[in-house]
C-alpha cells in the first residue's frame, strides 16, 4: 500500500511539473501579448486630439475607446503584477511540482487581490472623473459604477480566491496523510 501511493504521488508530481512547464510558457507568451497591447493602447489614447466631442467633459471622456492614459496605466501595472503572480506560482509547480504550499496559496490569494482590482478600479475612476469634472451628484452615477465593473475579471478573482482556499485545505488533508503514513 505504501509502496503505491508513493508510486502514485511520483507520477502525480511529475504531471504536475510537466503542466507547471507548459502553463509557464503559456504565461510568458500572453504577458508578451500584453506588453504589446498595453503600448499600443496607450500610443493611440496619446496620440488623439484633444478635442471635445459636444464640448462637455463628459463627451471627451466617453470619446476615449481605451480610457484615459492613467486609466489605462493603472490597469497595465495590475495586468503585469497578476501576471508576475502567476509566473511565480507555475515556476514554483514546474520547480517542486508540489501544488498544496503556503506559499502558492499566497500567490493565488494576491492574483486574486489584484484581479479585483482590476475589475473595481476603472469603473472608480470612470465615475470619479465624471463627477469631478461635471461636479454630478454620486447618486447619479451609481449605476454607472456597477456596469462598469468588469464582471469577467472579478470572476477570475473569485475563482482564484476560491483555488486558495481549496489548496488551503489541501495543504491539511497532505500534511494529515504524511503524518499517517
Amino acid at each position: 500500500m505504501e509502496q503505491n501511493h508513493d508510486t502514485v504521488k511520483q507520477q502525480a508530481s511529475e504531471r504536475i511539473r510537466k503542466s507547471g512547464r507548459i502553463a509557464l510558457v503559456i504565461t510568458v507568451l500572453i504577458l508578451i501579448g500584453q506588453i504589446f497591447s498595453y503600448a499600443a493602447k496607450i500610443i493611440y489614447t496619446a496620440k488623439q486630439p484633444d478635442t471635445l466631442q459636444d464640448m462637455t467633459m463628459i463627451g471627451y471622456l466617453t470619446f476615449r475607446p481605451y480610457g484615459t492614459i492613467p486609466d489605462l496605466i493603472v490597469r497595465c501595472i495590475l495586468t503585469f503584477g497578476t501576471m508576475a503572480l502567476l509566473l511565480l506560482l507555475f515556476g514554483s509547480l514546474r520547480k517542486t511540482g508540489l501544488p498544496f504550499t503556503e506559499r502558492n496559496v499566497r500567490l493565488m490569494k494576491a492574483a486574486g487581490v489584484l484581479q479585483g482590482l482590476q475589475a473595481v478600479l476603472p469603473a472608480v475612476f470612470h465615475v470619479v472623473q465624471i463627477i469631478f469634472y461635471d461636479g454630478i451628484s454620486v447618486v447619479s452615477h451609481f449605476r454607472d459604477f456597477f456596469r462598469s465593473i468588469n464582471h469577467v475579471t472579478f470572476g477570475v478573482c473569485a475563482v482564484l480566491f476560491f483555488l486558495a482556499w481549496t489548496f488551503r485545505y489541501g495543504i491539511v488533508l497532505q500534511t494529515e496523510s504524511d503524518e499517517t503514513l
